[in-house]
């Protein structure tokens, strides 16, 4: 079946299964697919989903997980949130940015774990913090992360970040300021990077899934630079028997901007709330 992650839309499903000649195809489509498109593009995509259906070229979630980024970029971000049973606040949820131009095959080069604030009772003080670096030494010191420390606030939505001076030195400065929106059905973000005094706008392209307390869907968005108009980053599918996890698909030469970091960011704290609706137990 198909397994493209795209937020949910109820009344979409009910268009395509209303929509004539699709016969068994539908069934094998899944609901994901049909989440982020409005009812124009659902009928238009009707051939084309049902010519796929009758050739038996159904993309699996396996083929799904493991190159769904390919034809956007070399770079991919796997989302580990907490489970159920391992959702202790001093454990972080995890981001793991990997590298490489092979389809499917790609070397993973740093990580980002976010945790509550030790110190915030309110619960609205978040970090994301760097967790450990792998890069090949005779790599371009251009692929080191620079940012160590992004802290988000969502009593008052700012975000702040420190960044090392260089990829050999300890020294750390303050390097980002800014202010996101992540209310339900939307991401948008407004970073200055005070390295450079540049401002970046990056906004939703469609509507989101964003669930701030309890989340039933793993967060899905399509990001784009204001100025630009191009595609940033996407969420592209949860991996195959373990809802946990969640892949993020980052344009090349962007993941290096502390503009997608902190957007990354966002998206790992919804994933986290998911991962934990996802893994608890059912009451019954």
């Amino acid at each position: 079946m198909f397994y493209v992650h795209q937020p949910e839309a109820a009344q979409n499903l009910e268009v395509f299964l209303a929509l004539p000649n699709f016969g068994t195809c539908r069934h094998h489509v899944s609901r994901a697919i049909l989440r982020s498109f409005d009812r124009s593009q659902i009928y238009s995509m009707g051939k084309w989903l049902c010519a796929i259906c009758s050739t038996n070229t159904l993309i699996t979630p396996q083929t799904a997980w493991h190159h769904r980024c390919d034809s956007l970029s070399s770079v991919e971000v796997i989302l580990h949130g907490r489970p159920f049973y391992h959702s202790n606040k001093k454990n972080p949820s995890v981001a793991c940015f990997s590298f490489g131009r092979q389809p499917g095959r790609r070397t993973e080069y740093y990580k980002y774990g976010m945790t509550q604030d030790d110190n915030d009772p309110t619960g609205t003080i978040w970090h994301l913090r760097r967790m450990s670096v792998t890069i090949p030494p005779d790599l371009d010191p251009v692929y080191h992360p620079l940012a160590q420390d992004l802290s988000y606030r969502f009593d008052n939505h700012s975000v702040a970040a420190t960044c090392t001076t260089n990829s050999s030195s300890a020294v750390t400065i303050p390097c980002m300021e800014g202010s996101f929106d992540n209310s339900e059905d939307a991401l948008n973000l407004t970073i200055m990077d005070l390295r450079t005094r540049n401002v970046t706008k990056l906004r939703a392209r469609d509507k989101g899934v964003w669930a701030p307390v309890e989340a039933d869907d793993a967060p899905s968005v399509l990001l784009i630079d204001d100025s630009l108009g191009s595609e940033v980053l996407r969420t592209a599918v949860t991996m195959p028997g373990n809802c946990t996890r969640l892949k993020l698909c980052l344009a090349t030469r962007r993941e290096r901007g502390i503009d997608v970091l902190a957007a990354v960011g966002l998206i790992l704290k919804a994933q986290d709330n998911y991962a934990y609706t996802c893994t608890t137990p059912d009451s019954n």
